[in-house]
């Protein structure tokens, strides 16, 4: 293995990244950026706000599945640049969990405000209502 100048190779134990990495506060980590490409959580949120604004049940359906994208979208984005690129497919639960056990907690009302309502919305074909939008 070639090795430029000025670096040495040190070898550690696994158990020892792991310790050093638990030393980071959560949310204060350098990371790269994986997913520059994606479209932003922000983004997301604006068309969710401008779907409650038309207040029809088009723009109704739109808010609450547009807010449940922006929230995924970060969390999508945290997975990746936390380098836990295998959770990517993952349930969202699973996801949460994960995060959790690095030190990133992820409020559950983002599950009982955003997620389930959208599911509910999408696979039990629920009505969207204005009062169900506006906390998404």
């Amino acid at each position: 293995m070639h090795i430029a100048l000025g670096l040495s190779r040190t070898e550690i134990t696994a158990q020892d990244f792991l310790t050093a990495a638990c030393a980071i506060r959560a949310n204060n980590a350098n990371t790269c950026s994986l997913n520059r490409h994606w479209t932003k959580p922000a983004t997301y949120f604006e068309w969710a706000r401008r779907g409650f604004r038309d207040a029809d049940d088009y723009g109704l359906a739109n808010a609450i599945t547009y807010a449940k994208r922006a929230a995924c979208c970060r969390v999508d984005r945290l997975i990746h640049n936390y380098h836990l690129q295998r959770l990517h497919r993952a349930s969202f639960p699973e996801k949460i969990q994960a995060l959790e056990r690095i030190g990133i907690d992820i409020p559950s009302v983002i599950q009982e405000l955003i997620i389930n309502p959208r599911n509910e919305l999408e696979h039990d074909y629920v009505p969207a209502d204005a009062g169900t939008a506006r906390r998404a």
